[in-house]
């Protein structure tokens, strides 16, 4: 092995350890409410109602039934990595150095840490973005990344279906760009796009395929139909098809609802005693896919609907404060359940973990949430900056390539999440970091040119 590789080697793993201090700080991985599922799911091989299973079963076989510090140890290793091979394409001069600095200060003024040390899939949301920004751009990839990030991309998207759906959107709008009479993203050949396009979308699947083998049916989620409704429930929209038609189906469970259904997305679709009413995610699946199906059909209801999508997606952009879902868990909990039973000898350390001992007390996100949004604002200042004086034109290709991929990534991230069911601070938090990031890149390749105007071949030498 060359130098170059071991040093390599070397810096990867530095960022695996700054990463790794929020769990240290922590004294145990970060548990969420649904990282109870996720690792029922894995360790007993039943696909959630919900969820895919996928991100469970790697919770099953890299914590190797013995520890979650081998999971969040895999997350960070895996994102260092993505994340220096990315800087390693976008920066090309001293990257080495830009990786270190850059992975400190996203660690210690972004969630990126708590997402990266939490027994969750949302770190393979920035991954994906990531991978995929490679696989398209990078023209000379080794066969070997070219192999990694393929797999990680179809990992990361079976993960979550809002993986799924963002990257499929993304692959379109890519796509549709490169077919543009104009030169845009001439830069990626269609052969490389078609060949991205056909990974992406293998997914839709992939998903099916290994529910198939873990339930005997083949699938892609069996609770979308209450995501949506709970989603068309917030926004009124339920109760207005509700006025309008109950007298037509009296039938129907949620007309006995209709004037209980001022409920928010996470009572309609969690708590027991309410889904219990209209049969919870396998009874409804029948009335509610009538109802959806109506008032998709329907002319009267699609200015409301596109309203709201709308509305509710720029909402969820506003939405990125740290540390949401990461109050105490104790052993009542989901996550406490899970844990016990699966890897008995990790329960005390949970308990006894910052995050959990002294209900919450001695952790606190507010002052980092502060921090993250005075990035955000200075890395909006920039693009803003950038966008109004035109000189965007005279930067470099790669570095305006990277901020546009990644401001795009973020706004189909906001609409496919807060647009189809309602905003929530970790939605945007766990992808928000890699607006900063590009910024970096922008500053850190075009700082001459930021400062005095000057453009690319002039006066370069």
């Amino acid at each position: 092995m060359s130098m170059s590789k071991k040093s390599e080697i070397l810096v990867v793993l530095s960022g695996v350890f700054i990463l790794l201090t929020f769990a240290f700080y922590n004294r145990y991985p970060f548990v969420y409410s649904d990282s109870g599922t996720y690792i029922r799911s894995g360790f007993e091989g039943y696909v959630p109602v919900d969820r895919p299973i996928m991100y469970g079963l790697f919770v099953r076989h890299i914590s190797m039934k013995y520890s979650l510090w081998l999971v969040v140890l895999a997350q960070n290793i895996i994102l260092s990595y993505v994340l220096f091979s990315t800087l390693k394409f976008v920066i090309k001069e001293n990257y080495r150095i830009w990786f270190v600095l850059i992975i400190f200060l996203l660690t210690f003024t972004t969630g990126l840490a708590s997402f990266s040390n939490q027994i969750m899939a949302d770190i393979f949301m920035g991954i994906l973005i990531l991978s995929l920004f490679i696989l398209l751009f990078v023209k000379k990839l080794p066969t070997w990344d070219m192999v990694f990030f393929t797999v990680l991309i179809i990992f990361s998207e079976a993960c979550h279906f809002s993986h799924l759906f963002v990257a499929s959107a993304l692959m379109v709008i890519i796509l549709l760009t490169r077919m543009l009479p104009f030169a845009l993203l001439k830069e990626i050949s269609v052969k490389r796009i078609v060949a991205v396009s056909c990974v992406v979308f293998s997914v839709w699947l992939i998903v099916p395929t290994v529910n198939y083998f873990h339930s005997s049916k083949f699938f892609l989620s069996e609770g979308s139909h209450v995501f949506l409704m709970a989603h068309l429930n917030e926004t009124g929209v339920l109760k207005r098809y509700l006025d309008d038609h109950c007298d037509q189906y009296p039938e129907l469970s949620l007309c006995d609802l209709n004037e209980d259904l001022q409920v928010d997305v996470g009572t309609f679709t969690w708590v027991d005693s309410y889904s219990s009413k209209y049969g919870g995610f396998k009874g409804s699946k029948k009335e509610f896919d009538f109802i959806l199906n109506e008032i998709i059909s329907d002319p009267a209801y699609w200015w409301d609907n596109v309203f709201n999508f709308v509305l509710y997606g720029l909402t969820q952009l506003t939405e990125n404060s740290v540390g949401e879902g990461l109050t105490a868990h104790d052993k009542g909990s989901s996550p406490y359940y899970s844990i016990y039973t699966h890897m008995n000898r990790e329960a005390f350390d949970m308990l006894n973990s910052k995050q959990n001992k002294y209900g919450k007390a001695v952790l606190n996100f507010d002052f980092l949430t502060r921090i993250q949004w005075i990035v955000i604002l200075t890395a909006l200042f920039v693009v803003i900056f950038i966008v109004v004086t035109g000189n965007y034109r005279y930067y470099d290709q790669t570095s305006i390539n990277f901020l546009g991929f990644i401001l795009i990534c973020i706004v189909l991230n906001a609409f496919f999440t807060g647009g189809l069911i309602a905003p929530n601070d970790r939605y945007s938090s766990r992808l928000i970091w890699l607006l900063p990031l590009s910024v970096a890149v922008i500053c850190i390749n075009n700082w001459k040119h930021l400062k005095t105007g000057i453009k690319f071949g002039q006066n370069e030498f």
